[in-house]
C-alpha cells in the first residue's frame, strides 16, 4: 500500500469525544486495495475505534454517497502515525469490477453497537483487576499483557516469586 498517495493529516479521532456515538458522517480520503485484497479507506475524521491498547478494533460499515454499491463492510481499523485505516469489503460488489472513489466523497459511518460495548466493557474489566488485586492482598501480581479480547486471558506475573529466584 503506497501511503504517498494518500492525504497525511491525522484523522481526527471522534470516539474520545463521545465514546457511545455509534453515527456519524465524514469526507473520504483515499481508497486503495491492500495486497490481501481488501480495500482501504482513510477519511478525515472516524468514530471506529482502532486496534490498540489490548483492545480490539470496532467493526461496522460506511456509506459512501453517491457511489451505486455503496455499502462498505468494515472488518478492521488500524492506526499508523496518527492516520486510521478502515479495512473491509463492498457489500454486493462481485467479479473483478474495482470501484473508483473519489476524494472528497462524503460517506456515513455506522458502528457495531454490541461489539463495541462489549469490547468496552472487557477494557475496563481489566483495567478494574489491575487496581483490585493489590487491594485484596494480591499485590505480588502485576499485569505483565493487555489482552481484553472476547476470547481473551489476562496474564499476571509473580513478582514475589520471581524476585526470590534471582
Amino acid at each position: 500500500m503506497e501511503l504517498g498517495l494518500m492525504d497525511k493529516n491525522p484523522t481526527k479521532l471522534e470516539h474520545f469525544d463521545d465514546m457511545w456515538r455509534l453515527e456519524s458522517t465524514a469526507t473520504l480520503l483515499s481508497h486503495l486495495k491492500g495486497d490481501d485484497g481488501r480495500h482501504v479507506l482513510t477519511l478525515d475524521r472516524t468514530i471506529f475505534y482502532p486496534q490498540g491498547g489490548g483492545q480490539p478494533a470496532d467493526t461496522g460499515f460506511v456509506l459512501i454517497h453517491g457511489f451505486d454499491n455503496n455499502k462498505f463492510l468494515v472488518s478492521d481499523v488500524r492506526s499508523k502515525d496518527g492516520i486510521v485505516f478502515h479495512y473491509g469489503f463492498f457489500e454486493n460488489l462481485g467479479g473483478e469490477f474495482e470501484p473508483t472513489l473519489e476524494k472528497g466523497k462524503e460517506v456515513s459511518l455506522f458502528v457495531d453497537q454490541p461489539r463495541r460495548k462489549l469490547n468496552s466493557r472487557l477494557h475496563s474489566a481489566g483495567h478494574l483487576l489491575d487496581i483490585c488485586l493489590p487491594r485484596i492482598g494480591l499485590g505480588n501480581l502485576e499485569p505483565s499483557k493487555a489482552y481484553h479480547f472476547p476470547d481473551g486471558y489476562i496474564i499476571f506475573l509473580f513478582l514475589n516469586l520471581f524476585m526470590r529466584l534471582i
